[in-house]
């Protein structure tokens, strides 16, 4: 059994396919070819923002696609991707370092807690 493509192997793949380079990328991008480096090679995790950045300046759409049978860390992110700016703030913070704040846990932590809270008084009303 093969481990699935890094999302740096994949953005890399998009990029190649789109035919630009990594310093023609990061003009699109308005960012450094070194962060598009880092990014590819697993060193950096891309922002949700930039996710779709990336896709766009590579002729396609990002889109947030999880089953509904998801494991629950998967739909903590899919709901997060629509919520409001602060929610989106924490998940990139996350997604983008190896051992996120505590503070940023808590946070995630109260708001799965008010979206369990809200799906429940949705089932019973």
């Amino acid at each position: 059994m093969t481990d699935p493509p890094s999302i740096g192997s994949l953005l890399r793949d998009l990029r190649r396919g789109a035919r630009l380079t990594q310093a023609e990328l990061a003009a699109r991008l308005r960012c450094t070819q070194r962060r598009i480096t880092n990014i590819e090679l697993g060193v950096r995790r891309p922002s949700l923002d930039l996710l779709h950045e990336w896709a766009g300046a590579c002729g396609r759409t990002y889109v947030f696609d999880f089953p509904a049978s998801s494991a629950e860390g998967v739909g903590v992110l899919a709901r997060a991707a629509a919520a409001p700016l602060p929610v989106r703030e924490i998940i990139d913070e996350i997604l983008s370092v190896e051992r996120p704040s505590e503070a940023s846990l808590q946070a995630l932590q109260a708001h799965v807690r008010a979206w369990r809270q809200q799906a429940r008084g949705v089932g019973t009303a």
